[in-house]
């Protein structure tokens, strides 16, 4: 197995608009490189955009136009495990502003749609944003589509949409789900040293792997990325250096580490919907630290 050498792109978030970077050069030749980058988060789009369920960061929201997702997600706490899977559709209509900040946008309605052979849920499209005071609050705009898939679920198997208004069968879109995505460290409830090195550890390998490292508000149970790496997933482990670990924001004592194993592809077209449409199959496993 190659070992992994991080190349690092710290964002130190106390305001700084540039990030400064952190380079760790490889000790050999045969090593893999990992990059590390910033997740930028503009102020002016939703609050909670960033979902560690749906797993898709700020980025990619902004450039996609629909989803099709299918998400095994596992949440370890260290005081219990929470285990649900979920297929979830949406087709981003107008942009939704609050005041003069965007926010989102609003849900296209397709009519009826159908998840593995059952009618998804069509449901009000809800944007939760903050108001000029601080204050949480929430839009109802369009709508979107959601099945349970839980009991349905299974690592590599492929499952498939249909788009079906009116019974016109406009467009089928399939995705088959990843191995099964084991995480071995950090787990929940991990007390984690700020200034020594982190050891991220995995199995499963049918996919691609992003780890997303999130601070984490236990009062307000929401979570803010702040950096992305995309190690293979067959090397089932990679280590954060200490001087990565020392430039987490000292505001957070309390971080979500995401483990996104995942299929998908954007090469879907979809008849009267000219944007840019993801599928994608993942499992996904949150592990909330603390770091100290």
């Amino acid at each position: 197995m190659r070992p992994i050498v991080l190349i690092l792109t710290v964002a130190l978030l106390a305001g700084c608009q540039q990030p400064s970077e952190i380079e760790v050069a490889p000790a050999s030749s045969d090593q893999a490189e990992v990059e590390v980058v910033p997740v930028v988060v503009p102020e002016t789009d939703a609050s909670g955009a960033w979902s560690d369920s749906t797993a898709v960061l700020p980025q990619e929201q902004s450039i996609l136009g629909a989803s099709f997702l299918l998400n095994r997600v596992t949440h370890d706490t260290g005081t219990g495990r929470v285990r649900y899977a979920l297929a979830q559709v949406f087709f981003a209509d107008s942009v939704v502003r609050y005041g003069e900040r965007k926010v989102g946008f609003s849900g296209r309605d397709f009519g009826s749609i159908v998840f593995d052979g059952g009618l998804m849920f069509r449901h009000p499209h809800v944007i939760r944003t903050r108001t000029a005071l601080g204050v949480d609050t929430a839009l109802v705009c369009g709508v979107a589509y959601t099945s349970n898939a839980g009991q349905a679920y299974v690592p590599n198997r492929a499952f498939s949409w249909v788009v079906d208004p009116m019974g016109m069968r406009l467009v089928t879109v399939t995705v088959t789900t990843p191995d099964e995505l084991v995480v071995h460290a950090p787990l929940g409830g991990t007390r984690v040293a700020r200034g020594q090195d982190l050891e991220l550890r995995w199995t499963g390998s049918n996919g691609r792997m992003d780890i997303v490292i999130s601070t984490y508000d236990p009062v307000r149970r929401k979570s803010r990325p702040i950096l992305t790496l995309n190690p293979p997933a067959a090397a089932g482990r990679v280590v954060l250096p200490a001087r990565l670990m020392a430039a987490l924001p000292a505001t957070s004592r309390y971080y979500v580490f995401t483990f996104i194993l995942a299929n998908r592809t954007e090469s879907i077209s979809v008849p009267q919907y000219p944007a840019r449409v993801l599928a994608r199959a993942a499992d996904v496993f949150n592990s909330y630290v603390e770091v100290r």
